[in-house]
């Protein structure tokens, strides 16, 4: 098997490539919304938000469905998509935890 990427960051946090890589997608779509304020209004940033919509449910499963809130109007003035990731990757990292505190 193939060994899997990881990225070290200061602080002891550890990302592996996945999780890497759709964190530079999050920041980039909510970054993208600040910038080009037309996607903020409501026909046309909804383009946009499905898209990220879709993106969410493709990385974070379940926990994507929290980036349903970018289709309220008024949701993307928050940054949903930075914050699906972080409450995914915690839920992640409590997973893992779990798994190993149990084989031991």
């Amino acid at each position: 098997m193939a060994e899997e990427k990881r990225f070290y960051m200061p602080g002891h946090i550890i990302l592996t490539q996945e999780e890497l890589t759709s964190l530079v997608i999050c920041i980039f779509l909510d970054i993208v919304e600040y910038i080009f304020q037309i996607l903020l209004l409501p026909l046309a940033g909804d383009i946009m938000d499905i898209g990220g919509i879709v993106l969410s449910l493709y990385f974070f499963r379940w926990v994507g469905l929290i980036t349903l809130i970018e289709l309220i109007p008024g949701g993307d003035i928050l940054p949903m998509y930075i914050i699906t990731w972080v409450i995914w990757y915690l839920l992640k990292k409590t997973e893992e935890t779990r798994t190993q505190e149990r084989y031991r």
